[in-house]
């Protein structure tokens, strides 16, 4: 379980590196909104209904399965950018998990 400390890394579509840190946050996107992470808006507020935190989860391997949820689904196929096995909603990224390793890369059409 990540605690408080958990680095998160954001990798942007320049190839910079962002960190935010789990901190209490409930979500991925969260804490992203909190750090200030360029490209995640959050626009709904984490009800999965606007796409505007849709990111690549660098963490899980290529046989990996994604653990989307019907309507993160349902919003990734209306994405304007390309979603990948890998995509996901960063406000339907758990943080109370397990996971060890948060790395997620950022959409070159992110905003």
């Amino acid at each position: 379980m990540p605690n408080e400390q958990t680095p998160i890394k954001f990798l942007l579509p320049d190839g910079t590196v962002m960190k935010a840190v789990a901190d209490g946050y409930p979500t991925v996107m969260h804490a992203a909104v909190g750090a200030k992470i360029p490209g995640i808006l959050g626009k709904c507020g984490g009800y999965a209904t606007c796409g505007t935190c849709h990111v690549y989860d660098l963490s899980l391997n290529e046989t990996a399965d994604p653990q989307r949820n019907p309507q993160e689904s349902e919003v990734l196929a209306s994405a304007e950018a390309l979603v990948l096995p890998s995509s996901r909603l960063a406000c339907q990224i758990d943080l109370q998990g397990d996971r060890q390793s948060l790395v997620f890369g950022l959409p070159s059409t992110a905003s």
